[in-house]
């Protein structure tokens, strides 16, 4: 087995630096992510609510899928810090680097 310098540094990181590395690998291979991280940039008070994305995901997914997708998707944003999640409300705020 052959751990890249990335797992090596994810492996020994504190939560921080994991959440760094995580952001950086998830931005780049996630195309989802990237979609919603550049949504949120273009909205003044970056803020969407959580449908908007549904609507997207919709067009493509049955909605079991739809709902799975977006589930995963802001979880993994909320690790990595691109943005906020009110569960309440259903509004995705960018976090501010």
């Amino acid at each position: 087995m052959l751990i890249t310098p990335e797992g090596q540094a994810f492996a020994q990181g504190d939560i921080q630096a994991r959440k760094t590395i995580f952001r950086k690998a998830a931005l780049a291979n996630v195309p989802l992510l990237r979609q919603m991280e550049q949504a949120l940039k273009v909205k003044a008070n970056r803020t969407l609510n959580e449908e908007f994305f549904h609507d997207l995901l919709d067009e493509h997914f049955g909605e079991e899928e739809s709902r799975r997708q977006l589930e995963t998707a802001i979880q993994w944003g909320r690790y990595a810090e691109i943005f906020d999640y009110d569960a309440a409300t259903g509004k995705l705020t960018l976090t501010e680097a």
